[in-house]
């Protein structure tokens, strides 16, 4: 029985109570409770799920847990998440008072409302290794705010203003440089040339978040971005570290380790379901990759502290 992680769709966000403007199919407003699809806020949830579309959200008030990519984030008041599109995530604690205030978009919003070239480098460091979680001091709150609350302004004036559209582009440019260049401070990231290559490399991970159990062959990949196997791999390689491969592989093993301990499906089915040729390769390859075996793995998962069941 297949158990496929659910890809939440920008669509979805029109009925959501976090919503406050859904402006456009590839942008909206969030400003209110936690948003889990099919779950009510207050709810510990147990399941992992993808989306279309980034989401920069500051906790308000109460706090959540949060994964992305299998690394658990504690969310408190003033702190800042993003998460990029088909990124693994999963909201396993939100207590019932926690709201949180940002906005959701699709990469459309960049070709449709023609926002400044410059922002992919911001968008490149959000989607990077470089990136975690922030908390805001007083005055960046106080700043982080009034953008929002600009955006929001623009948002709703967008129909009835000539330069709607333009207008609130140069909001959400503003906010997103601005988050950018308070993210690099706190991170302590000096400089971020954003070219040729750095767009290859983010279009490659896009690429590989959304394709890696389908497709592991790098030829998949470097022909839809018009470049060889080895060039794709050396600039991947001379940017991050690891070759294209590893990048792939270490997404097949996050997928693995969210079967693992999300569901009861068998070691075959698992390997079944990422579409590895036999579950004796795929017991090898995780364990090669992860230095214990997929049985040892999950018999180790439940002696963490356990999940808290809605």
């Amino acid at each position: 029985m297949k158990k496929q992680i659910q890809v939440l769709k920008h669509s979805s966000l029109r009925d959501s109570p976090a919503a406050s403007a859904f402006v456009f199919d590839y942008l909206s407003i969030i400003n209110g409770p936690v948003f889990v699809p099919g779950t009510p806020a207050g709810f510990t949830i147990s399941k992992s799920f993808r989306s279309d579309f980034f989401t920069i959200a500051r906790v308000i008030s109460g706090k959540m847990k949060i994964s992305i990519d299998m690394k658990e984030y504690e969310m408190l008041p003033g702190g800042v998440f993003i998460s990029v599109p088909y990124s693994l995530k999963q909201i396993s604690e939100a207590e019932p008072d926690c709201r949180i205030s940002g906005i959701s978009f699709t990469f459309r919003m960049f070709t449709d409302l023609l926002i400044n070239e410059k922002i992919y480098d911001v968008i490149e460091f959000f989607n990077s290794k470089n990136f975690s979680p922030l908390m805001l001091d007083d005055h960046e709150t106080q700043l982080y705010d009034k953008l929002i609350s600009s955006i929001t302004e623009r948002a709703v004036k967008l129909a009835s203003h000539v330069y709607g559209r333009e207008l609130l582009a140069n909001s959400i440019a503003d906010f997103l440089f601005e988050l950018g260049a308070i993210s690099r401070v706190k991170l302590d990231i000096t400089s971020l040339n954003y070219g040729r290559k750095e767009d290859l490399v983010m279009r490659f991970s896009r690429m590989a978040m959304q394709y890696h159990t389908q497709q592991r062959n790098l030829a998949f990949y470097s022909d839809r971005l018009f470049v060889t196997s080895k060039h794709l791999s050396e600039t991947v390689k001379e940017l991050t570290g690891k070759t294209a491969s590893q990048i792939i592989h270490e997404l097949d093993i996050t997928e693995a380790k969210r079967f693992l301990i999300e569901t009861d499906l068998s070691i075959s089915e698992i390997s079944y379901e990422l579409n590895f040729s036999s579950p004796a390769f795929f017991s090898k390859f995780f364990t090669r990759l992860s230095g214990e075996s997929p049985k040892d793995y999950r018999k180790h998962s439940f002696l963490r502290p356990a999940r808290q069941e809605p």
